[in-house]
């Protein structure tokens, strides 16, 4: 009995000998989806990634929520400057909406902690607020190098048990016996008029091929 297994992307159920093993997930898929990493430090054979892993590679990371879009701007220039100066106005042409009155008005809303949105959003990043000037609507904030932030993991998705795709059974289909009993009376009738030959009634003669052939029906060749 030949294992099979369900390809993670396509859903074809192949045998297992034609499933590739991903090397970053560890799951089976089939070869059509399957693509080579040449990042990875292992040897060519076993460089085989899934699609999924593949894309997680190559497209940037992409940071949802409302404040998302400053958290991937605090990430872009964290690369070249470790102190950045923005304006109320600026952050919100990032965001591309306005921010909340308590913004202009409390300077707790401006604290680094982790449980609001807005000190997610650049804590995550890597930045922390160092001064916020409520007169001059202006914010200082200062990249943390050696800071851990635990990323908010979404629940678990429950994984279906696999079921193979059921294989239907080719059911003998039985002949006809009205349709035998008329296939041998026809082969019967036919074999019958072969051994009786063209039969004519009367005293009716046909005419021979070549008097047919050369002569008309009222002209005859005289004999001699």
């Amino acid at each position: 009995m030949v294992l099979k297994e369900e390809c993670g992307i396509c859903g074809r159920v192949l045998p297992i000998y034609k499933l590739r093993k991903c090397a970053r997930c560890g799951r089976f898929y089939c070869q059509d989806c399957m693509v080579e990493d040449v990042t990875l430090p292992l040897p060519s054979y076993q460089r085989q990634v899934c699609l999924k892993c593949a894309a997680k590679v190559v497209s940037p990371k992409i940071y949802s929520g409302k404040y998302g879009p400053l958290t991937e701007y605090l990430v872009k220039i964290g690369k070249y400057t470790d102190y950045a100066k923005l304006s109320f106005g600026k952050i919100e042409s990032i965001l591309g909406q306005s921010l909340p009155e308590s913004a202009y008005n409390q300077l707790e809303w401006w604290k680094n902690v982790e449980s609001t949105r807005q000190g997610y959003s650049w804590i995550l990043a890597g930045w922390q607020v160092k001064e916020v000037s409520l007169d001059e609507r202006m914010v200082v904030f200062e990249r943390v190098t050696k800071q851990k932030v635990k990323r908010r993991r979404r629940k678990a998705k429950i994984e279906k048990p696999f079921k193979p795709v059921p294989v239907k059974r080719e059911r003998s289909r039985k002949v006809s016996r009205t349709k035998i009993a008329k296939l041998v009376a026809r082969m019967q009738n036919i074999e019958r008029k072969r051994k009786a030959g063209s039969q004519l009634r009367g005293k009716f003669k046909p005419k021979p091929a070549y008097e047919k052939k050369l002569y008309k029906a009222h002209v005859k060749p005289k004999k001699d």
